[in-house]
């Protein structure tokens, strides 16, 4: 739903406990971004879907410039999702 180079927000099936660990890993073209994380928040949206909130961990330095292609990569394409929504 939302990612930045501290965090992001995610639709899951299934809750997240708070504090909880995960490892991620992104995909952009050819090159995958793993990336470790907390649960800060998951809350009930309805219909069986959580919105889970995931703050990154002590990224390493090829991580984070992973991380920061991705962000720009997604917000690119969430302008273009927004024109096409008016």
């Amino acid at each position: 739903m939302n990612i930045s180079e501290s965090g992001i927000l995610l639709e899951t099936h299934f809750p997240m406990a708070s504090g909880q660990g995960i490892d991620l890993t992104l995909a952009l073209a050819e090159e995958l971004v793993e990336l470790k994380g907390e649960v800060v928040h998951s809350r009930n949206a309805g219909n069986g879907i959580s919105r889970t909130g995931i703050q990154f961990k002590a990224l390493e330095p090829d991580a984070l410039r992973g991380l920061k292609q991705f962000v720009v990569f997604f917000r690119q394409h969430q302008s273009l999702d927004d024109l096409d929504n008016l």
